[in-house]
């Protein structure tokens, strides 16, 4: 996944590597927000050796509203999991244990999204001038933002949410005559 705030150079994504045959272990939820009120709703689990006989009472979150009603196995690495996310669950982070599975997961639960942010704020990329300037590119994510319990923008307390789709297009920033 990429960080939702700029690196030094924006160009690489957080790895971690897990040991097949080392232990059932869970590292991942995607989607990573969950609208509450929504029935039905699709959850990617990705892990290593993932037991085979799993069941919806296995996984337990936080926040008792929210619940995995159907457990859609793809394989030994990748659950796909139906989940509700109940009017009445708490906005913000809640985590999820699965019973016999090592691994810390959360996922955020919402209710609307109040606005988008471009991450990073600021980026520059350039083609390559030898070695001494190689080429260096920006990879920009437009990603909903629920603005949390006060409502306001670019305070503690905003969730940051998933990508969404934009429409993206360049333009030249003029700094002054004739520098293209």
């Amino acid at each position: 996944k990429w960080w939702p705030v700029g690196q030094d150079t924006n160009a690489f994504g957080n790895e971690a590597f897990y040991k097949a045959g080392g232990g059932p272990r869970a590292f991942a939820l995607f989607p990573q927000a969950l609208k509450k009120g929504n029935a039905g709703q699709d959850l990617a689990l990705v892990g290593v050796d993932l037991p085979a006989a799993l069941k919806s009472a296995d996984f337990q979150f936080a926040d008792p509203q929210i619940k995995v009603v159907q457990i859609k196995r793809m394989n030994d690495n990748n659950l796909m999991l139906e989940v509700i996310a109940g009017s009445g669950a708490a906005i913000g982070p809640s985590g999820l244990s699965v019973n016999g599975v090592a691994g810390e997961l959360s996922l955020v639960i919402f209710d609307k999204l109040d606005g988008i942010k471009i991450l990073p704020a600021l980026g520059r990329a350039r083609v390559s001038c030898g070695a001494a300037y190689p080429p260096h590119g920006v990879q920009f994510v437009a990603r909903g933002v629920n603005y949390g319990a006060d409502g306001k923008p670019d305070t503690a307390d905003d969730l940051m949410l998933e990508p969404v789709a934009a429409r993206w297009w360049l333009e030249e920033e003029k700094t002054r005559d004739n520098d293209d």
